[in-house]
């Protein structure tokens, strides 16, 4: 059962680090919508967003978001029910 509450507690971190990644991943992405930035051919100043470069970086790190979501959520449901069998009497997992 302690190893349990340390990959837990590893669960915890990295759904925790990925909060604070998709709050930067929520600013970066604001910023560069709202941000222009060098005249284009129209004369206007162009979002920053539209520079391929900024979608280059930004879009990846989403993407990598949103699979750290995904598997972070599977690793705890994964913990909750193995927790659940383990502290079930007669568990063949608590040996």
């Amino acid at each position: 059962m302690y190893m349990g509450a340390l990959s837990l507690g590893r669960a915890y971190i990295t759904s925790s680090s990925l909060g604070f990644t998709c709050n930067a991943l929520n600013i970066g992405l604001k910023y560069s919508c709202v941000r222009r930035q060098f005249e284009g051919p129209s004369k206007e100043e162009q979002l920053i967003i539209d520079y391929p470069v900024v979608r280059h970086r930004l879009m990846p790190m989403i993407a990598n978001a949103y699979i750290f979501f995904i598997v972070g959520t599977e690793i705890v449901k994964l913990y909750d029910q193995n927790t659940k069998e383990i502290l079930k009497p007669n568990s063949k997992l608590a040996a």
